[in-house]
């Protein structure tokens, strides 16, 4: 019995001993970029889907790596230097014929110390802005705004001086054991866009953990974390007052893919979502969702938009849904309270081999009401584009009821992200002009081109295409004579470009806006 006993112990320390060391050679990340980042950068949503799961394991990583096609690989290890992430192949000692031979078993990878996606761990940075808006339909004190700002960013702390036209602000941001503290004007836990947004000013370099998020109105915030190894706080408090005049709480989950605010005294809250999901028994299908909304639940403002395609990504399922109000010109602790109209908008779109496409649209605003379907089919299509017939049915109800037919012929050429859109429409006599282009340029530079021409009388606003790659997709629908977009956006540098004409008169607006950052 003693001799059974005692290997039963020792069977139990073994299975101890192999616990700890699993747990002790469990996988180090060799980085940490969500799907976007990668989509962002020019791969198709399975592959940035592919990239972020292979990252999370860094004994395979290197393995994975190396079964890739060679032009997919140097993409991917172009990304990762641009990004101070760099791959290291340890070579093996002499053979006895006095070559030198590369061992995959012995890659290692050098991993940065940075807590964050898009940077070093230790730098000062400098950059401002400078925006010009050329209209008769704001006062001067809305239409032009400059910034300059300066600070540091190291693994643990981030600071920031900045001059916001004629105002001086700042931002602290600071990881300890078990908590995480953020003051000012700029940082904060949560990725909430809309959430105690400066109404004037925006950053082009956001992202997960950047050191340039989006300006904030004053805001403190202090959390607390279960696992002090953890970088992102999951649960704290935090006094926003252009959000709620009283103290509120917010959680954050792991890599930041939700969060949610509650302010309990003027019931407003926020919530967030960027996650990718996979669907189907051989994970066939994968689903990324975007969203954010803030308000009430009677009275709230915000966005879903979801992307869902195929393993082969032949078919590819867009939606959206928002609900629109001028939120960031006034404090979101005062806008519930005020009556206003709203506009809320879905749109939804699936494509098949790029060229044939189903949409449909449906818009409430106020007591207009507007709807309408499309089908676009290509007369012929191959690697180097497609003819496409489009034919929209347009309609409107409420205080008129309008119905008209809208027939298009339109050269495109899609692949991953590059996208080239140019032709024009017949609505019932009337002419409409539409391009897009959208190029990715150096590795993490993007150029997107956007213009719309309609004709004097055309009936019914047009469905606009805000931008094809923006955080959250989405479709407008404008009654603008002429609009031209144009976006020019990278790490360290952006400008976009705006002129429209109103169908009512003709009065052009203009709006500039350049970015810059520069680290040392």
């Amino acid at each position: 019995m003693k001799k059974k006993d005692g290997g039963k112990h020792r069977r139990y320390l073994a299975f101890i001993c192999l616990g700890l060391l699993s747990i002790k050679l469990a996988s180090e990340p060799v980085f940490l970029f969500p799907v976007s980042f990668w989509y962002k950068n020019g791969f198709t949503l399975q592959e940035s889907a592919e990239i972020a799961r292979a990252g999370k394991e860094k004994e395979t990583f290197q393995l994975w790596l190396d079964k890739l096609p060679d032009k997919k690989r140097k993409k991917i290890l172009a990304v990762l230097l641009s990004n101070n992430v760099k791959l290291k192949i340890e070579k093996t000692k002499p053979s006895l014929n006095g070559l030198n031979t590369k061992s995959k078993t012995n890659a290692t990878i050098s991993i940065p110390k940075s807590r964050t996606n898009d940077e070093s761990p230790d730098f000062f940075f400098v950059g401002g802005s400078y925006q010009i808006l050329d209209t008769r339909y704001l006062p001067l004190d809305r239409r032009n705004h400059s910034s300059l700002f300066f600070g540091q960013s190291t693994s643990h702390t981030k600071w920031i001086l900045e001059k916001r036209d004629t105002k001086s602000v700042y931002g602290f941001e600071t990881h300890y054991s078990y908590f995480d503290l953020y003051l000012g004007n700029r940082y904060k836990p949560i990725q909430n866009f809309y959430f105690a947004k400066d109404a004037d000013f925006f950053s082009n370099f956001d992202s997960n953990k950047s050191h340039l998020p989006q300006p904030l109105n004053e805001s403190y915030f202090m959390g607390f974390k279960l696992n002090p190894n953890s970088t992102n706080s999951l649960f704290g408090v935090y006094s926003s007052k252009s959000v709620s005049e009283e103290p509120g709480f917010y959680l954050v989950s792991p890599e930041k893919k939700y969060s949610l605010t509650w302010a309990p005294f003027t019931r407003i809250g926020s919530l967030f979502i960027n996650d990718t999901y996979t669907f189907g028994a051989t994970n066939v299908w994968r689903t990324n969702v975007q969203g954010e909304a803030i308000g009430r639940s009677d009275n709230f403002v915000g966005f879903l938009y979801t992307r869902s395609q195929n393993q082969n990504g032949d078919i590819k399922i867009d939606a959206t849904v928002y609900r629109d109000k001028d939120i960031l010109a006034i404090p979101t602790s005062e806008l519930f309270e005020r009556n206003g109209t709203t506009q809320d908008l879905g749109y939804s779109r699936i494509r098949w081999k790029e060229y044939f496409a189903l949409e449909a649209l449906n818009s409430l605003q106020g007591l207009r009401v507007e709807s309408g379907y499309g089908i676009h089919f290509p007369l012929l299509y191959g690697n180097y584009g497609a003819l496409v017939v489009r034919y929209r049915d347009y309609k409107e109800d409420g205080l008129s009821k309008v119905n008209a037919a809208g027939r298009g012929l339109f050269y495109e050429y899609r692949n991953e992200k590059i996208i080239i859109s140019i032709g024009g429409e017949d609505r019932d006599g009337f002419r409409q002009g539409e391009g897009k282009l959208s190029i990715p340029i150096y590795k993490t530079y993007f150029f997107e081109m956007s213009c719309l021409y309609r004709d004097q009388g055309i009936q019914l606003r047009s469905w606009f295409e805000n931008w094809s790659f923006a955080t959250d997709f989405n479709m407008n629908l404008v009654d603008r004579k002429e609009i031209w977009k144009l976006k020019f956006v990278g790490r360290d540098l952006s400008l976009n470009v705006s002129i429209s004409e109103r169908m009512d008169q003709a009065t052009y607006i203009y709006y500039t806006n350049f970015q810059f950052n520069y680290r040392f």
